[in-house]
């Protein structure tokens, strides 16, 4: 008899500790929660990241637009932003009817509705033809309608540069339409304007099958890549302490690094090009950028070995830490 009061004392005051939006919870799943670290918690955020639902154009929002966007950002949807959602899709605000439309077909923070969703993407679509990504993706996979890629290749053409990587993916697939590998891989080029964005992770594996593009797309591929290569430069630089405080001349510096690639290494050889007079500095930013290294090669024409490209490193006047 003791030791089941003594039991069921111990269950009362376990219970006790839980918070009131933990009610209904399970004592054995809220201690095995609370055992969780900070550090668990965000090791656990990195082997499952937070992935939104919906394919959105930033440079389509004004500040509504802008405001309902950032609600997407969270798994979960506070109740004023809900709010705030709600009112500005009522208010005709394209983007907002396109994000609430994810919350609906998500069920996030408000009851799953597929149907609900469709019809506010097709609010959305003709001011946010970015909305006709989700029209579309809904088509392929047979969200709440039979599967469709005749449909979903047309809603990916009407989305623009948006649809480009899933329409491109069909075709490859020839679903909905004739195969048609050589017009996706134009199409990944034609819509690339960044390293490394969805259009140019899209044409990698095209590339690593062997197929070839023509002197205009070549071109167009180096400029992106080069584009690519400085801005992982100056994230180096950037993230480097050694180069931290390290200007106190009162002048700008320049320091000039020389890249060398070649068709044996993603990884270049770094020289230093042309000095700033300072050799401090001269080492402080070559080995900042010592490391870098690019994921896909630069195209070199037939016969061509080895690429050199020169990169100015400008260094503004700064304070010495204290």
């Amino acid at each position: 008899m003791t030791k089941n009061i003594v039991l069921i004392g111990l269950m009362i005051a376990l219970g006790g500790c839980q918070s009131m939006k933990d009610l209904g919870r399970s004592t054995v799943e809220y201690l095995e929660e609370s055992r969780t670290t900070p550090t668990d918690r965000y090791l656990a955020e990195l082997r499952n990241p937070f992935v939104p639902l919906g394919t959105f154009d930033d440079a389509l929002d004004g500040n509504q637009g802008k405001a309902c966007r950032q609600t997407t950002h969270y798994r979960t949807v506070q109740p004023s932003d809900l709010q705030l959602v709600i009112s500005a899709s009522e208010g005709g605000i394209p983007t907002c009817q396109h994000v609430l439309g994810t919350f609906y077909e998500s069920g996030t923070g408000v009851s799953q509705n597929t149907a609900r969703a469709r019809s506010l993407y097709l609010q959305a679509a003709p001011a946010d033809p970015y909305a006709y990504v989700e029209l579309a993706r809904m088509a392929r996979d047979g969200i709440d309608e039979p599967v469709d890629p005749v449909k979903a290749r047309d809603y990916y053409t009407r989305a623009g540069i948006g649809g480009v990587v899933g329409l491109g993916g069909l075709m490859e697939q020839g679903k909905g339409g004739a195969q048609d590998v050589s017009g996706a891989l134009k199409l990944y080029v034609d819509a690339t304007q960044k390293y490394g964005d969805p259009a140019w992770k899209a044409m990698r594996p095209l590339l690593a099958l062997g197929l070839e593009l023509d002197a205009e797309q070549v071109q167009k591929y180096n400029r992106v890549w080069i584009g690519g290569l400085l801005r992982q430069m100056r994230f180096e630089l950037w993230r480097s302490y050694e180069l931290g405080g390290l200007n106190h001349s009162g002048q700008t510096l320049t320091v000039r690094v020389l890249f060398r690639f070649s068709t044996r290494s993603p990884k270049p050889e770094v020289y230093l090009a042309e000095s700033s007079g300072d050799p401090v500095i001269d080492t402080a930013v070559v080995s900042a950028v010592y490391h870098l290294t690019m994921k896909d090669p630069y195209m070199l024409p037939a016969g061509q070995e080895t690429f050199d490209f020169v990169a100015p490193v400008a260094l503004s006047p700064s304070a010495k830490r204290g």
